[in-house]
């Protein structure tokens, strides 16, 4: 691997597959995390000393994280002598930018997202990096919640569409918290677009006028995760319970955490793991055969 596959598709996807880990290693070990990083990946027989790299927190006054990085001098076009990573207060990945060499001497300022597209910010001055990075710092912050802010919002977006869910703009982040949340229930044992796709299907049951109580509506979602190929033989009896009530709960419980327009009221319900199985414990309180559907 040569430095310009590491700097622009290896290093960006740690950080969009998980900018809260890669934000914290920086804070606390930049300089020997890209060390480590540059002479394990690049197969050269120079090797980097620690002493080339200067990584950690930028300051930034808005509700955004910046993390920059300088790395070696760059030997040719392409190869980045700065790397940012930015995201938002919860470490939802915003951006990730490079500063590479432009041919005229120079240095150009360029934006990756998740799909390892580049966007070009123009021309990079160190002098005026305050003034620069503050500037798309603000313009990412300004599409947070947008498929147009690109990283994990686009691909909520993206999922979502697929799936013919139907949604606002300004509900993607609550999406996102929604299936975090549904990915710690069931342990981690399904992928985001599985989630996603299972969910639509879900959704369709819980919504069908012909399953009048809880209680069949829960049923119907137990018995039909060993039918989807996406969960079948995955899902372990509580996981199944979960992700139904999760369901369950987006599409039928009238949040009283609303403060927006929503598809599904429930939806804001989903603040966090503990919430959703602390209304899980209020309902079964309420209907003790709502979850009764057997260890099958």
């Amino acid at each position: 691997m040569n430095r310009y596959e590491l700097e622009h598709e290896v290093i960006p996807e740690m950080f969009y597959e998980d900018s809260k880990t890669m934000m914290q290693t920086i804070s606390a070990r930049g300089n020997e995390f890209f060390t480590e990083l540059y002479n394990e990946s690049i197969d050269a027989e120079i090797k980097y000393e620690e002493q080339e790299f200067s990584a950690g927190v930028l300051e930034y006054e808005g509700s955004a994280k910046i993390c920059r990085a300088f790395v070696p001098k760059p030997d040719k076009l392409g190869v980045c002598v700065i790397l940012y990573f930015i995201t938002d207060e919860e470490y939802n990945p915003l951006g990730y930018l490079t500063v590479e060499a432009d041919g005229t001497g120079g240095y150009a300022l360029c934006g990756w997202n998740t799909k390892l597209e580049c966007a070009d910010y123009g021309a990079f001055d160190g002098n005026n990096e305050r003034t620069i990075i503050d500037g798309v710092a603000e313009r990412l912050l300004a599409g947070v919640g947008s498929a147009e802010a690109g990283g994990e919002y686009a691909e909520m977006a993206d999922m979502l569409r697929a799936s013919a869910i139907p949604y606002y703009e300004n509900e993607l982040s609550d999406y996102i918290q929604m299936f975090n949340v549904i990915e710690e229930l069931t342990d981690g044992q399904l992928q985001r677009d599985e989630m996603v796709e299972t969910f639509a299907v879900m959704m369709d049951i819980v919504q069908d006028e012909g399953n009048h109580t809880s209680r069949s509506k829960i049923l119907k979602e137990y018995e039909k995760f060993e039918e989807l190929p996406q969960t079948k033989g995955k899902l372990a009896h509580k996981h199944k319970l979960f992700f139904a009530f999760c369901v369950y709960a987006a599409c039928n419980i009238i949040s009283e955490n609303d403060d927006k327009k929503h598809h599904y009221m429930g939806i804001a319900e989903f603040e966090s793991t503990e919430a959703i199985k602390y209304k899980m414990e209020e309902y079964w309180s309420m209907d003790p055969f709502m979850f009764d559907v057997g260890n099958r």
